[in-house]
C-alpha cells in the first residue's frame, strides 16, 4: 500500500496531466454535428460497410483515394463501440492522437531539459487552439502528427542503440503514419533529424545493413496496402492509390493545383495555431537562439528542427494552416525549455521571460473578469433586456453557468499556485496558474460552450428532415446542387446502391432532366446559389419548401434550403 503511495506522489503531475489531455480531447467529442471535412471520413467508413470493400474508398458510391487507407481504418474498430460510424467513433483516432502528442512532447521537454520543461512544454500542447481543434475534429491532421513525434521520441529515447530494432520501430511509425495523411509523415521526422545526423556524424549509422534491411520493411508495409488496392479495382473504380499519392504530395509541393497561399503565410499560422500562448513562443525562441552555441546539443536541434519544418513547408507551393501543425510541439517544447530555466536578475531573457508572461497574465485577468462579471450583468433586468434587443438567440442559463464556474476556478487556480510552497519561483508561478486558467477556458470553449452552441448550426437538422421527407424516394430523384456535400450525403443515409444525384451547373442536360422530371423528387441547394435555380420554379414557388433556418438573422449563406420537384401528375 505504502509503494502505490509512493508512486501516486512520485507522477501525480504526469497523472494530472493524462487525466486532464482525456478529459480536453474527450469530454463532448461527439455532441457536435459534423462540420467541414470530417463528412469525407464519416462517408467513407459508412460506405466501407455498406459494399464490404474495405480497399476502395468511396463517397456516394464514387472513388476517392484523396487520403491514404489507413485513416479509415483507424476508425473502425471504434464503430463497434458507438454501434455504428457517427460523430463518436469518427473523432475517437484523432482524440487518442491528441493525447500521444502531449505525451511525445513531454517526453522531449523532459529528455532535452527537464522534467519542469517537459511538463510545461505538454500543458502548453494540450491548451493550445491548434492541436485542441484538431484532436477534437474527425480528419487525419492529429493521427499525423502523432506520428511525427512518435517517430522522433523514438529516435531520442534509442538514439545510442542504431540496430535494427530502432531502425525498424522508427520507419514502422513513419510509413504507418504515411498511410494516414500522406508522405509528410516520412519526410517531417527524416528532414527534422538532419543536424543531428550531420553534426554528430550518425549519418554512418545510415549505410549499415542494419538501417537498409530496415527501411526496405518499412516502404513494404507502405506499399502493400496501395499495391492491393490498385489490383483490385474494377472497371468503375478510376482512382489509382499511387497517382494519388503522386498527385496529393509531391504535385501539391511542386506544381500545386489548389490551397496557393503567399510564400510568408506560416509566419501567420504558426502564432495563430499557438493561440493562447504565442508571445511566449515568440520569446523562448528568441532567447533560446540568441545563445545558441551555449544550448545543449538537444536543444540546438530542437531549434534546427523546427526552422527546417519551416522552411520546408514554406517552400511548398500549397499551403494551409493545419500543414504546419507538426511544427508546433517542437514549438511548445522550446516553451517549456525557456520558462522552465532560470536566468540571471535583469539579463535579455529574464526580461523577455516576464514581458511575455506579463502579456499572458493580463489577459488572463481579462478572461477571469469577464467570465465572472458577464453572467452576473446578464441577469440585470436591463442588461438583459438590452442584450436580447440586439442578440437573434437568447444565452443559455447553462452556458452562463458554465462560463461563471470557469471564472471561479481560475481565481482557486491562482490562491492554490500562489500559496504553494514547493514553486519557489514567483515566474513559474506565473507560469503555472497561466496554464491552468488558459486549460479551463479552452476546454470550456471546445467542451461545453461549442457543443451547446450546437444547435444553431441547422445542416444536421435540415438533413434529417429531408430524410424523412425523402424516405420512399429513389436516390436519383434527390439532387444536391452545386456539388458534393459529404456532410449531408452522410446524414442523409442512403444504401449502397441508392447514391444522391449531384447537379454541378443549371446549364447541363442533367440539371434540367432532374428539374423538369415528372416524378417526385427533392433538390437541396446551398442559400449562397439560391439565385442560380430559383427561376426554374413557378413564381408562387420561388421560396424553398424546406428551410429549418427561419430566423433570417441566423440564416447563413452556408445553410441549404430544398424544394420539391414535380412538374407532372402526383
Amino acid at each position: 500500500m505504502e509503494k502505490k503511495q509512493n508512486i501516486l506522489a512520485k507522477w501525480w503531475p504526469e497523472l494530472l496531466l493524462f487525466s486532464a489531455s482525456i478529459l480536453m480531447f474527450f469530454w463532448g467529442l461527439g455532441d457536435r454535428a459534423l462540420w467541414a471535412a470530417e463528412g469525407r471520413w464519416a462517408c467513407i467508413v459508412k460506405e466501407m460497410f455498406q459494399s464490404g470493400d474495405f480497399l476502395h474508398p468511396t463517397i456516394n458510391g464514387t472513388a476517392y483515394f484523396d487520403k491514404p487507407i489507413l485513416t479509415y481504418w483507424l476508425i473502425l474498430p471504434f464503430t463497434f463501440l458507438t454501434n455504428g460510424i457517427n460523430e463518436w467513433s469518427l473523432r475517437i483516432p484523432s482524440a487518442i492522437s491528441g493525447v500521444i502528442i502531449v505525451f511525445c512532447t513531454y517526453y522531449l521537454g523532459r529528455k532535452f531539459k527537464s522534467r519542469k520543461a517537459g511538463l510545461i512544454g505538454a500543458w502548453i500542447i494540450m491548451a493550445s487552439y491548434g492541436i485542441m481543434f484538431w484532436a477534437r475534429t474527425g480528419t487525419a491532421e492529429t493521427e499525423n502528427v502523432a506520428a511525427i513525434m512518435m517517430a522522433l521520441a523514438w529516435y531520442w529515447y534509442r538514439r545510442e542503440k542504431p540496430n535494427f530494432v530502432t531502425f525498424l520501430v522508427f520507419y514502422l511509425v513513419c510509413f504507418l503514419g504515411a498511410l494516414t495523411k500522406g508522405l509528410p509523415a516520412i519526410v517531417i521526422p527524416c528532414l527534422a533529424l538532419i543536424p543531428d545526423l550531420v553534426v554528430e556524424k550518425r549519418w554512418k549509422y545510415l549505410l549499415t545493413p542494419a538501417h537498409i534491411s530496415a527501411g526496405i520493411v518499412g516502404v513494404t508495409v507502405y506499399i502493400i496496402p496501395h499495391v492491393i488496392a490498385t489490383l483490385t479495382s474494377t472497371a468503375t473504380y478510376t482512382d489509382n492509390a499511387f497517382v494519388e499519392v503522386f498527385r496529393e504530395n509531391i504535385m501539391r509541393f511542386a506544381d500545386p493545383f489548389d490551397h496557393i497561399e503567399p510564400w510568408w503565410v506560416y509566419f501567420e499560422y504558426v502564432p495563430r495555431l499557438l493561440m493562447p500562448w504565442s508571445v511566449m513562443f515568440v520569446a523562448s525562441f528568441i532567447g533560446l537562439s540568441r545563445k545558441f552555441k551555449k544550448q545543449n546539443k538537444e536543444v540546438q536541434w530542437l531549434l534546427l528542427a523546427f526552422v527546417l519544418v519551416f522552411v520546408f513547408f514554406s517552400l511548398s507551393g500549397s499551403r494551409r494552416s493545419y500543414y504546419i501543425l507538426p511544427a508546433i510541439p517542437l514549438c511548445a517544447i522550446q516553451i517549456g525549455i525557456f520558462f522552465s530555466a532560470i536566468y540571471p536578475s535583469k539579463s535579455f531573457n529574464r526580461v523577455l521571460q516576464f514581458i511575455a508572461i506579463g502579456f499572458q497574465s493580463f489577459l488572463a485577468t481579462i478572461l477571469i473578469t469577464a467570465s465572472i462579471v458577464v453572467p452576473i450583468a446578464y441577469y440585470i433586468p436591463s442588461v438583459k433586456a438590452k442584450v436580447m434587443e440586439h442578440s437573434p438567440i437568447e444565452p443559455e442559463t447553462g452556458l452562463m453557468t458554465a462560463t461563471f464556474m470557469a471564472g471561479i476556478l481560475s481565481v482557486f487556480v491562482i490562491l492554490y499556485t500562489i500559496k504553494n510552497r514547493n514553486i519557489k519561483s514567483p515566474l513559474l508561478r506565473h507560469v503555472y496558474f497561466n496554464i491552468g486558467i488558459f486549460t479551463i477556458f479552452l476546454g470550456l470553449f471546445y467542451c461545453v460552450i461549442t457543443p451547446m452552441l450546437d444547435k444553431y448550426r441547422p445542416l444536421k437538422k435540415f438533413a434529417l428532415t429531408i430524410k424523412e421527407k425523402a424516405d420512399k424516394l429513389p436516390g436519383d430523384r434527390i439532387a444536391i446542387y452545386p456539388d458534393t456535400y459529404e456532410n449531408l450525403v452522410f446524414y442523409l443515409d442512403r444504401g449502397p446502391d441508392d447514391h444522391i444525384t449531384i447537379l454541378y451547373t443549371p446549364e447541363d442536360e442533367a440539371f434540367k432532366k432532374f428539374i423538369y422530371s415528372k416524378e417526385r423528387g427533392i433538390i437541396m441547394v446551398k442559400r449562397e446559389f439560391i439565385e442560380n435555380v430559383q427561376h426554374f420554379f413557378p413564381k408562387v414557388r420561388t421560396a424553398p419548401d424546406f428551410d429549418v433556418v427561419e430566423n433570417e438573422e441566423l440564416q447563413s449563406k452556408r445553410d441549404f434550403v430544398g424544394w420539391g420537384v414535380n412538374y407532372g401528375p402526383r
